[in-house]
């Protein structure tokens, strides 16, 4: 699933059929204003999605002769690291503000990491091959346009319907959305 397509069902709910035409069509360009409106909006579901509910994990194998991993060697940025192991087995490690100390000098280490912003229409999403859908996404997409556009009421329907569908994949993994109010 590309930003593209999360987009085009973006405009869809929102009303804005033109724009999720052109988008379809490659007759708009990414640095449109309206599409920068949209790109800031799904960064920042993405983002809080995977901040606060879903987070995306990586899994790296380093090696260094000193057993010291620096966060700059890792092909994204950690948030927290989750485990150190090396052939299966777990790993005694430290973390401070900038790496990894282990006493091993090839580790697996599995990390959960920073969301990267939408650059293109052809990035992939981050989420893709995960439980969490295009659909979901775009409502929740929708429901951050509609508020930034002033239209409150439809801005907390999608937002409802947004929820409900992140609290459907967390039933799946066994855990619970915590409840949130609108400010």
């Amino acid at each position: 699933m590309t930003i593209k397509d999360i987009l085009e069902l973006t405009c869809v709910y929102c009303g804005k059929e033109d724009l999720a035409k052109r988008l379809k069509q490659d007759k708009i360009p990414f640095e449109n204003d309206e599409v920068q409106k949209l790109v800031g909006c799904y960064d920042l579901v993405t983002r809080e999605l995977s901040e606060e509910v879903l987070p995306v994990y990586a899994t790296e194998i380093l090696t260094s002769p000193d057993g010291v991993y620096y966060f700059s060697q890792f092909s994204s940025v950690p948030k927290q690291i989750v485990k150190v192991t090396r052939d299966g087995k777990a790993v005694k490690f430290s973390v401070s503000f900038d790496r990894v100390t282990t006493d091993s000098d090839r580790v697996e280490i599995t990390y959960d990491r920073l969301i990267k912003k939408a650059n293109d229409f052809s990035d992939v999403c981050e989420y893709t091959d995960t439980d969490v859908s295009e659909r979901m996404l775009a409502l929740g997409v929708a429901s951050e346009y509609m508020l930034i556009s002033g239209l409150f009421d439809q801005a907390e329907s999608y937002r409802r319907r947004y929820e409900r569908a992140v609290e459907s994949v967390l039933l799946k993994r066994n855990k619970v959305l915590k409840a949130r109010r609108w400010a």
